[in-house]
């Protein structure tokens, strides 16, 4: 029991007993007087056995004391405890524990009562000043009335067992009910970006060193425009050795015809030559179109799009190589990764909310591509199962690279697992089951 408990009893006393300050004899010393004793009130549990619960003056009375020892055995006894009204001997089965208390107290009164739809009671004791009044007994049935509204922990009426348990049965198996009956659709967040719908690629026309980038990010280019140039050093050294190779071959067979009129065996050597000098003009060919492709043109008109111009100065690549992109700012699409913990069947037909940190407001709808079976590192590197979906609203074009949460949505389940499903899988990987 608390202090505010115990100072509403001495206040219901003090109301109802008391009336003021008086002289009282004290307990246990019978006859003697002068001694201001306020009258005394305790509260006891009476489901089965008396048992106390508190008393006036006392917060926390000692269970192994005189008075609980004493007031113990003389209510174990105690008949019709729902009846309000002094303790007689007649009301108990051992009226002698009654009469020892009352010599030890010089004169005691006292007065039960029980508190109205609960399994507690009162008792009032006061000594030298005699019985309680049927007034007194009225006063003090109303307040306990009252305490029985105001008692922390529950209305002015107490069910009893059967009806507390009936009760919290139907409350259970309403909430066993409505997590087994009421249907969600399970939703998964996932991260996404803005990305361009159909990109296109510029790649490495041949294999070489890249000498600059001629474009910087974001810039718009048309088509025919010069991205990048090739390193032509060595493709220009090589072409130079082509032409003087054209060139010595062609001598050689111009002196082979010329001796072909005399000799014989010159006339042998001219068709040799002659292929031998075709295979050399196709090199020199050859080296005339690689020289021809040392700058890379853009195919259409778009925005460029690449990391950094400057990291690609002197870096070899090879054929088929990305260098950069050409998007379109106004066809974009959304690219979502799903983390694995949460790659369920998402049901296609249901569309994807994406909310755009930068933008905020409403979500924006779009529909769902295809979610890849294979999981790949993310943007942060974490792997996930990549995925696409195209705006629903075609007219919708945020700024490329924007970043934001997309929601994604399953089959519908029941509510006991939509709130589960988390927790149930992170302890079956805690336990290894």
């Amino acid at each position: 029991m608390t202090r505010n408990k115990d100072a509403a009893f001495d206040l219901v006393i003090e109301a109802g007993a008391a009336r003021g300050e008086r002289k009282y004899p004290s307990p246990g010393v019978p006859g003697a007087g002068g001694v201001v004793t306020p009258p005394r009130a305790s509260v006891w549990a009476v489901r089965k056995a008396p048992h106390l619960l508190t008393v006036s003056g006392n917060v926390r009375p000692d269970p192994k004391g005189a008075f609980v020892s004493n007031w113990s055995t003389v209510l174990h006894g105690l008949k019709d405890a729902d009846k309000a009204g002094p303790l007689a001997p007649e009301r108990f089965a051992n009226p002698d524990a009654l009469h020892t208390i009352a010599d030890q107290t010089g004169g005691l009164s006292t007065w039960w009562t029980p508190l109205p739809g609960r399994d507690l009671a009162l008792l009032f004791e006061r000594w030298g000043e005699g019985a309680f009044s049927p007034d007194e007994g009225d006063a003090l049935e109303r307040l306990a009335a009252g305490y029985a509204v105001v008692r922390p922990g529950g209305g002015p009426v107490r069910r009893g067992r059967v009806g507390s348990w009936l009760w919290r049965l139907v409350a259970l198996a309403a909430v066993v009910a409505v997590l087994a009956l009421v249907r969600l659709p399970l939703r998964v967040v996932a991260e996404c970006e803005v990305a361009p719908r159909e990109p296109r690629i510029v790649p490495a026309p041949m294999d070489g060193v890249v000498e600059d980038v001629l474009v910087a990010p974001g810039a718009w280019v048309e088509a025919g425009t010069v991205l990048a140039e090739y390193d032509t050093r060595l493709m220009e050294e090589e072409l130079n050795i082509s032409r003087r190779q054209v060139e010595v071959v062609e001598a050689q067979l111009a002196s082979a015809m010329a001796r072909g009129f005399t000799e014989a065996r010159s006339r042998g050597d001219i068709a040799l030559l002659e292929a031998r000098l075709a295979q050399e003009r196709a090199r020199l060919q050859a080296m005339e179109i690689r020289y021809a492709r040392k700058r890379i043109v853009a195919p259409v008109s778009g925005m460029v799009q690449l990391d950094d111009a400057r990291a690609w100065r002197g870096r070899p690549v090879a054929t088929g190589q990305a260098i950069l992109w050409l998007v379109q700012p106004d066809d974009t699409r959304i690219d979502l990764w799903l983390p694995q913990d949460d790659r369920i069947d998402i049901a296609v037909d249901k569309p994807v909310g994406v909310h755009l940190y930068a933008l905020g407001g409403e979500p924006r709808l779009a529909r769902l591509r295809y979610v890849s079976p294979f999981a790949g590192p993310g943007p942060d590197g974490i792997h996930a199962f990549p995925a696409e979906a195209d705006w629903l609203d075609e007219s919708f074009s945020p700024p490329l690279g924007l970043r934001g949460t997309a929601f994604l949505y399953g089959d519908e389940v029941s509510l006991g697992y939509w709130l589960l499903r988390r927790p149930l899988a992170w302890t079956r990987r805690w336990l290894g089951v």
